[in-house]
C-alpha cells in the first residue's frame, strides 16, 4: 500500500503537470492568433448582434442546436469585453484543461505510473486541436468534453461502488446540464452513456442495482430525444455539399467511406495538417496515410481486447467509455461529413476534439500495461502495447512540434483579416468572403464588419485614453 506522502506528491505532480499543458496551451494561442472575426463569427454576427439577449432570439425550437449557453457567454463577452475572441479562447482553454483535469484524476484513481502518464499527458498537450483552440466559437465544445469526461468518471465510481449520493445525482443531472453545452456532440455522450447502462446491465454489476442501471439508461435517451425534437425545426446551410446519399454513396462508391474512415483514425496518430503537408510535398502518398490509419484502428481492437483479456473490464469502465465515444465521434463525422464527398475531410483540426477520448482509451489500457499489477502478462501482449503508447506519444509530439513552427504564420493570416476589416473599402465582396472564410452571401462579411464598426466592437474598439 501506498502511503500518504507518496500519493501527494503523485498528486502534486501529476496535477502540475496539467496545469502546465493548459499553460502552454495559452501561450500557443497568444502566439498564433490576432483580435479579429472571421468564418462561424459572421454568421453569429448576423443572427444575434447587437442585441443578444432578444427574447425571439432565444425562445426557438430548434434552441438546443443554437447552443444555450453561449447566449450568456456572447452577452458577458459584449458587456464587459467588447466581443474579443481572446475571451472566447481563453474560456475554451479552459474547458479543455478541465477536461485534462478529469483524465489526470482518473489517472491518479488507478495509481498509473509516471511514464504512461507522461504519454497521456502528450496526447492532452498535442496542437493537433489548434483550430478548435484559435477559433474562438469552438469554446462550447471543448466546455461540453469536459462535461463528458466528467460523466464518464462518475460512471467510473458508481461502476466500482465508490460513488456518494451527490455523485450519482450528478451523473443522473449531466446528460441534461450538456444540452446547454454540446449542440450535436450530445449524440455520442447519450450514446456512450447509453452503451455503459447496457454494458453494466449485460456484465452484471453488483455496485448498481437495477433499478439504477434503468435509470442510467433512460436519462442518456432523454436529452438525445430532446436534441432532435429541437434539430427537427433546425434548417442548415452546407456551402459546396452534394445532394448524395449515403446508401448512393456505398453502393456507388464504397471505397470513399473505407477512405474515409482510416483518413479520420490516421489523423489521430499525426494531425490532420501534418498528413496534407505529407501529401502536398510527396513525402507520402494517400495509401500510406491508410496504412497509417489502419494500424491506429488495430491499436484500438488491440486496446480493447487487453482490456477484457487482461481483466481490466471488472475492474474499471473509464477507457471503455472514452473509446466508444471516441468511436461514436469518428461514426459521426462521417454521416455529417460524407456529403461533401472529400475523404480528407476527416483530417480536419477541429474533429481533434472529438478523436480525442478513443485516443485516451487505448493510451489508458496500455498505460496500465506498465505498471506493477500487469508484470505478469505475456510478452508479446506487453511489447506491443508499449511499442503502440509510445508511437501514439511520438505522433503527438512531432504534431505539436510541426504545428508550433506554424504559429508565426497563423498569426500573419489573422494579422491579414484585421487589415482588411479596417480598410473594407479597398477589398471586393468575393475578397472579403474568400479571406474570411465564409461563403454564404455576397456581402456577409462586409455587414457583418459594418455591424462591429457601427457598435465599437472586436476590432473596432478602441479604449478610453
Amino acid at each position: 500500500m501506498e502511503g500518504k506522502e507518496v500519493k501527494r506528491a503523485r498528486a502534486v505532480i501529476y496535477y502540475g503537470i496539467t496545469v502546465l499543458i493548459g499553460l502552454f496551451l495559452f501561450f500557443y494561442v497568444r502566439m498564433a492568433s490576432v483580435e479579429i472575426v472571421y468564418s462561424d463569427y459572421i454568421r453569429l454576427i448576423h443572427q444575434y448582434l447587437p442585441d443578444t439577449l432578444a427574447s425571439e432570439k432565444f425562445f426557438v425550437p430548434d434552441i438546443l442546436t443554437r447552443i444555450p449557453i453561449t447566449y450568456l457567454f456572447r452577452f458577458i463577452n459584449i458587456k464587459y469585453f467588447h466581443y474579443l475572441l481572446a475571451f472566447d479562447r481563453t474560456v475554451g482553454v479552459i474547458g479543455f484543461l478541465l477536461f485534462a483535469f478529469v483524465i489526470t484524476r482518473y489517472c491518479l484513481r488507478v495509481r498509473m505510473s509516471f511514464i504512461s502518464f507522461l504519454l497521456v499527458s502528450t496526447a492532452l498537450a498535442s496542437l493537433d486541436k489548434w483550430e478548435m483552440l484559435l477559433n474562438g466559437s469552438g469554446y462550447p465544445h471543448l466546455l461540453s468534453y469536459a462535461l463528458f469526461a466528467w460523466g464518464f468518471y462518475l460512471f467510473e465510481k458508481e461502476f466500482t461502488g465508490t460513488a456518494g449520493q451527490r455523485d450519482r445525482t450528478m451523473l443522473t443531472a449531466l446528460p441534461f446540464l450538456s444540452l446547454l453545452t454540446a449542440g450535436p456532440y450530445i449524440v455520442q455522450f447519450s450514446m456512450t452513456l447509453l452503451v455503459g447502462a447496457v454494458y453494466v446491465i449485460l456484465l452484471r454489476n453488483r455496485n448498481m442495482t437495477m433499478k439504477r442501471k434503468l435509470t442510467l439508461a433512460i436519462v442518456s435517451i432523454l436529452p438525445l430525444l430532446l436534441f432532435m425534437w429541437s434539430n427537427h425545426y433546425a434548417v442548415y446551410s452546407h456551402s459546396g455539399a452534394s445532394d448524395v446519399t449515403l446508401g448512393q454513396l456505398v453502393t456507388e462508391q464504397p471505397g470513399f467511406l473505407v477512405h474515409f474512415i482510416l483518413n479520420g483514425f490516421a489523423a489521430e496518430l499525426f494531425g490532420g495538417s501534418v498528413l496534407e503537408t505529407w501529401v502536398t510535398e510527396g513525402s507520402i502518398g494517400y495509401s500510406g496515410i491508410y496504412v497509417i490509419g489502419a494500424m491506429v484502428l488495430l491499436s484500438y481492437l488491440l486496446a480493447l481486447f487487453l482490456y477484457f483479456r487482461s481483466g481490466m473490464y471488472q475492474r474499471t469502465v473509464f477507457p471503455l467509455l472514452l473509446m466508444m465515444s471516441g468511436v461514436g465521434s469518428h461514426a459521426l463525422v462521417l454521416f455529417s461529413r460524407y456529403i461533401f464527398l472529400n475523404e480528407t475531410y476527416a483530417w480536419s483540426s477541429r474533429y481533434a476534439l472529438q478523436y480525442l477520448p478513443g485516443k485516451l482509451a487505448v493510451l489508458l489500457i496500455f498505460g496500465e500495461l506498465l505498471t506493477e499489477r500487469f508484470k505478469n502478462h505475456k510478452k508479446f501482449a506487453t511489447a506491443a502495447g508499449v511499442c503502440i503508447a509510445l508511437t501514439f506519444g511520438f505522433g503527438a509530439c512531432y504534431t505539436t512540434v510541426q504545428e508550433f513552427e506554424m504559429a508565426a504564420p497563423r498569426k500573419m493570416y489573422f494579422e491579414t483579416l484585421r487589415d482588411a476589416a479596417l480598410h473594407l473599402d479597398q477589398h471586393t465582396n468575393q475578397e472579403l468572403s474568400d479571406l474570411f472564410e465564409y461563403h454564404h452571401g455576397e456581402d456577409d462579411v462586409r455587414v457583418a464588419l459594418e455591424i462591429l464598426e457601427e457598435y465599437h466592437l472586436n476590432v473596432y474598439y478602441e479604449p478610453a485614453v
